[in-house]
């Protein structure tokens, strides 16, 4: 009986051994993962910032000054009016 207790000691001691490796990889590929997010973020926020320089807008809500534009006129129907029915 002792031999099997042994025996279960020294798997569980093992078994934790394991799962504290793996917990401590997997901890670093995280913050592997996360660098590599912020790093992309940084190169993207970087390009936007340098778009917006060259097309001369500043801010990140819209272009700097809103310019609104008239609204487009429909091009007339090619189409003839329908005929009207005639009224009493």
């Amino acid at each position: 009986m002792s031999t099997l207790t042994a025996e279960l000691d020294r798997v569980r001691v093992e078994q934790r051994s394991e799962r504290e490796r793996l917990q401590t990889a997997h901890a670093e590929q995280l913050a592997l993962v996360q660098r590599s997010a912020d790093d992309r973020v940084q190169a993207l926020t970087d390009a936007l910032t340098l778009a917006r320089q060259a097309t001369g807008t500043a801010s990140s809500d819209g272009p700097a000054s809103p310019e609104k534009k008239a609204p487009r006129e429909r091009p007339a129907s090619k189409k003839t009016p329908a005929p009207q029915a005639p009224r009493e």
